[in-house]
């Protein structure tokens, strides 16, 4: 993300270009540690882990801590989201 603005120092105008990463503070939990909590918004990785296999059990407790449905999103979901909205981005510079 990029921003200019100008100031006026001794009588000169000055531009000033900031850059800047936006980012967005997030927790990560494990299944275990999500039972009796509920929760606004979650992203789900729901994709096999490296070391064990992925049980019902793991995808329905993720699942169920959100409030409700609009609450939820996938990785997946995220991921293909984040991919249109950069090649979006990117057309629009050309």
């Amino acid at each position: 993300m990029e921003c200019t603005f100008t100031i006026i120092h001794e009588n000169h105008p000055i531009s000033i270009t900031r850059q800047q990463l936006p980012l967005t503070s997030a927790h990560s939990f494990a299944d275990y540690r999500l039972q009796d909590q509920t929760i606004n918004n979650a992203i789900i990785d729901i994709a096999t882990p490296p070391t064990t296999g992925l049980t019902a059990f793991n995808v329905y407790v993720a699942l169920s801590r959100a409030r409700g449905r609009d609450g939820v999103r996938t990785e997946d979901e995220r991921l293909a989201m984040m991919d249109r909205e950069t090649e979006q981005w990117w057309k629009g510079m050309l």
